[in-house]
């Protein structure tokens, strides 16, 4: 399985970075944006298109079962999805780039 201490580096900081947005997202700090996923390690969760929030249906992901649930989603530190169900208007690269 890996070190699971490395996971903030893989899934927050690296592609921060990679997106030339590591002054402002990617760590969990002062002065950071708090986008955050909260999820449940106990549930399982299949990735189904009839359930996506996007109008692409076809992913590498369809079908693929995860050994976890998203709980919560922050934006800047406001709620914006709860489980599966979103809160508010879809997000868009123009929203969230600074």
């Amino acid at each position: 399985m890996g070190d699971v201490w490395l996971a903030p580096r893989w899934v927050s900081q690296a592609p921060a970075e990679f997106a030339g947005l590591e002054e402002s997202k990617g760590s969990i700090a002062p002065g950071f944006d708090a986008d955050l996923v909260i999820v449940d390690p106990g549930t399982r969760t299949r990735v189904r298109p009839e359930e996506m929030h996007s109008r692409q249906r076809h992913s590498a992901l369809n079908d693929h079962e995860f050994d976890f649930a998203i709980e919560h989603v922050f934006l800047r530190g406001e709620p914006v999805a709860r489980g599966a169900k979103p809160r508010g208007r879809m997000v868009r690269p123009a929203l969230v780039a600074r």
